[in-house]
């Protein structure tokens, strides 16, 4: 059994669904604001 994380807005809405421990952190830092979103910095 693989573990399961969900990362949810404020809202409670889910955002992320992911296997990976280190994605859901990575994806709360960035909801948090703590990292820069270099995708639409390089669209842009």
């Amino acid at each position: 059994m693989t573990d399961r994380y969900i990362v949810t807005n404020s809202r409670g809405e889910p955002i992320i669904h992911t296997n990976s421990l280190q994605t859901a952190e990575n994806a709360l830092r960035f909801l948090r604001g703590e990292l820069i979103d270099t995708t639409k910095e390089n669209a842009a």
